[in-house]
This record gives structure tokens, C-alpha cells and sequence, in this order.
């Protein structure tokens, strides 16, 4: 039985109890070999993740402690506070696995969007896919603009077309034939 729950809770000097080293270490081993941390933020937001996870396990084991207090007073003020305790590490928790997946599925998508090798170091926590989206948005409206100029070219009126005047045959010579010299026929010229 605990004999100062806040500090059970929330210790000062650390929040594995003497003798939970090794069943610390196996919970730590065994979320970092589930989820894959990458980079040097991805394994900040695992290690909060396995402190958030051991602080629960512990508000179990204080919430189980607390069939032994007789005082129903004292046994309603701590389950309170261990209710809000465990609400705030869930939340954490969740919080941490969101930040993470998003992490873990924005370095994939880097990965399989763009071509081997390609640096992202000068990128940051740019979130590709919504510059993607972006990029996809603004090419979807440059078309819609290049498609309604085009049909409104298309669906204004031809100006009427109004052949220019041909002109008489019989005072243009045939480029086609051969000049011929006078006093010539063409059978003539063939013999």
C-alpha cells in the first residue's frame, strides 16, 4: 500500500520505483521494436510514449492498492485523483501516438513520393502531402481558368469571311507551261 500516493504518482526523482528497472527496460525494448522510431524526433515522442505508458501502469496498480484503505472517505479522494491521473496520461498517450503517426506516415510518403536519394534535409517538418494538395489545388484551377478561356473562344462568333475578289485567268500566263517560240507547235518540237 502506498504511503504517499502523490509521490507514487508523480515522483521527483524518477518515476521507476527501485526493483521495476527490468520490467521498464522490456516495456521500453519492446515499443521502440513496435513502433520503428526513425529520427531523433520520432524516438523523443517513443520514449514520451513509454513514460506515458509505465505512468499508467502505475495509476493501475495505485487503483488496486486502494482495496486495502478502509477510510471510504480517503478511498473516494484517491480513486479521484488517480481517475485524473489516468485521464491526463491517456490524453498524453494519445496525443503522442498522433504526433507520431503523422511523423512516421510524412517520412513514408517523402520516401515513396519522390526519387531515391533525395535530400530533405533543408525541408524541416514540411508536411509534403499538403503541398502536394496544394500544388494539385492550383493546378486544378490553372486548367478550370485555361478551359473556360477556351471556351469562350471557342463559343464566340466567327467574324464573316469575305473572299477577296479572284482574279481574271486570261491575263495571267500559266507558270506550268513552257514558253514557246514563235512560229513553234508543241508537235513540232517533239519531231
Amino acid at each position: 500500500m502506498p504511503t504517499n500516493f502523490q509521490n507514487d504518482l508523480f515522483p521527483n526523482a524518477g518515476y521507476i520505483l527501485p526493483g521495476q528497472d527490468p520490467v521498464y527496460a522490456q516495456l521500453v525494448n519492446s515499443l521502440h521494436a513496435d513502433l520503428t522510431p526513425a529520427t531523433t524526433l520520432e524516438f523523443i515522442l517513443v520514449e514520451e510514449i513509454c513514460r506515458v505508458s509505465w505512468r499508467l501502469r502505475r495509476c493501475i496498480m495505485e487503483e488496486a492498492a486502494l482495496i486495502a484503505i478502509t477510510d471510504p472517505e480517503r478511498v473516494a479522494k484517491l480513486q479521484l485523483n488517480i481517475d485524473r491521473t489516468r485521464t491526463f496520461y491517456h490524453r498524453l498517450l494519445h496525443k503522442c501516438h498522433a504526433e507520431l503517426r503523422k511523423l512516421q506516415t510524412e517520412r513514408q510518403f517523402r520516401a515513396e513520393s519522390t526519387t531515391p536519394g533525395t535530400d530533405f534535409s533543408g525541408y524541416g517538418l514540411a508536411n509534403f502531402q499538403s503541398i502536394r494538395n496544394d500544388i494539385t489545388r492550383q493546378n486544378a484551377i490553372e486548367t478550370r481558368r485555361r478551359r473556360t478561356e477556351l471556351d469562350i473562344f471557342l463559343t464566340s462568333p466567327v467574324p464573316a469571311f469575305d473572299p477577296a475578289p479572284v482574279p481574271d485567268s486570261s491575263n495571267l500566263a500559266s507558270f506550268c507551261k513552257k514558253a514557246e517560240s514563235p512560229g513553234t507547235t508543241p508537235s513540232a518540237n517533239a519531231a
